[in-house]
């Protein structure tokens, strides 16, 4: 497992410029959400003192009342998020592609290559994420017959530390059924693009197979970088306070730095998380075709020499 990820660090350096490729599409979209908040902000603040104070953290009560005063920003800002965040999902699918092929050849960063590829397999990537939907959906739906049971086996009225207990297990299943369905998107990417398979379902399902045959690789895998994106995140939370105390333009720049480098570092994990799946999909693929031959070769009958 542990061996994963450290093989990822070679594909990393040959394809440095893919982390940018995923932080620069962030950045800008982000900008794209940001700016219109920037400039209600700003027409509704004035010269106001108010806009100082903002400088060293977010009050709710005015996030409330200018929300309250500005309707105009709701009509702009929930159609540009929407329509933003689906751009972003789209141009994912589209850099997945391209990142896959690279890392299944092996490859350094070729413009051709990546594109071409990102290309070809954008549609069948996109038909992934429908039957995924699909999947997440169905789980979903399973992860309600929890309480279906808890009223079979404690009553339509338990006691409180019951119902605490299992709402708290049904928040704990779904997360556990989000990142079992994002484990089987990745794999499924990478079956598509390794055996190019245009049958999307087929794909799925057997993504579903390896990730379970190989549990005890892909879930510790998936887990670290989950974990260590987390980290990052609660370092910059525990950081970020005592700089946004003091007031000004400055301390702005460094919170604005500090996010950047923390989006950075989360792209950096996100596509070492592919390089490392990707390899252990080429390894244990290759196992399970040499077991395959080996079991093959036993069954073959031993003919005698002709005397």
């Amino acid at each position: 497992m542990i061996n994963y990820i450290k093989q990822a660090g070679p594909l990393l350096r040959k394809n440095k410029r893919l982390v940018f490729f995923y932080f620069t599409l962030s950045l800008l979209l982000s900008l794209i959400v940001v700016e219109p908040l920037r400039s209600f902000l700003k027409e509704y603040l004035g010269s106001s003192m108010m806009s100082a104070r903002l400088e060293s953290g977010l009050d709710m009560d005015f996030l409330t009342e200018f929300l309250f005063h500005s309707p105009a920003f709701l009509y702009v800002f929930f159609p540009l998020f929407f329509i933003t965040l689906i751009a972003y999902m789209l141009l994912n699918l589209l850099f997945s592609a391209g990142t896959i092929s690279l890392f299944l050849q092996d490859k350094g960063y070729d413009s051709a290559f990546f594109w071409g590829n990102a290309g070809r397999y954008f549609w069948r990537f996109f038909r992934i994420t429908l039957w995924s939907l699909l999947l997440l959906l169905i789980l979903f739906g399973l992860s309600f017959l929890l309480e279906s049971l808890r009223t079979v086996w404690y009553g339509k009225d338990p006691y409180r530390d019951i119902i605490h207990t299992w709402a708290v297990s049904r928040i704990v299943l779904r997360f556990l059924i989000l990142g079992f369905v994002y484990m089987v998107m990745d794999y499924a990417r990478i079956l598509t693009v390794q055996q190019d398979e245009t049958r999307m379902y087929r794909v799925v399902f057997s993504a579903i197979v390896f990730v379970l045959r190989n549990f005890i690789r892909t879930v510790p895998i998936a887990l670290i970088y989950s974990l260590s994106g987390l980290l990052f995140l609660f370092a910059y939370q525990y950081i970020s306070p005592p700089i946004l105390y003091k007031a000004g333009g400055v301390t702005v720049l460094l919170v604005f730095l500090l996010q950047q480098i923390v989006i950075l570092l989360r792209m950096f994990l996100k596509v070492s998380l592919y390089a490392s799946e990707t390899l252990l999909f080429k390894d244990r693929h290759a196992f399970a075709i040499k077991k395959k031959y080996l079991k093959d070769l036993s069954l073959k009958p031993v003919v005698p020499p002709a005397l």
